[in-house]
């Protein structure tokens, strides 16, 4: 049940993730998309996005740039 439970986790941190950067892009000057040494980062007004992988399991990260001392993340501790 526990996996079960972090799965579902999971999945709605990404469904906020999917809905909040396209609401966020849609304001202000669009989106900033940086790729670098496998680190994707995406930056609007609203809210800023860091996707890790780098052969390992993927791991987001956002925050808002206005208020830098709030961040939350997601990782997948296993892909199958």
């Amino acid at each position: 049940m526990n996996i079960h439970k972090k799965a579902t986790l999971a999945l709605l941190a990404l469904t906020l993730i999917a809905v909040g950067a396209p609401l966020a892009a849609a304001q202000g000057n669009g989106v900033d998309y940086r790729y670098a040494a496998g680190i994707v980062t995406l930056d609007t007004e609203e809210i800023s996005i860091k996707v890790t992988g780098n052969n390992q399991s993927p791991h987001f990260h956002w925050w808002d740039p206005n208020n830098p001392t709030v961040d939350y993340h997601v990782m997948f501790v296993k892909m199958y």
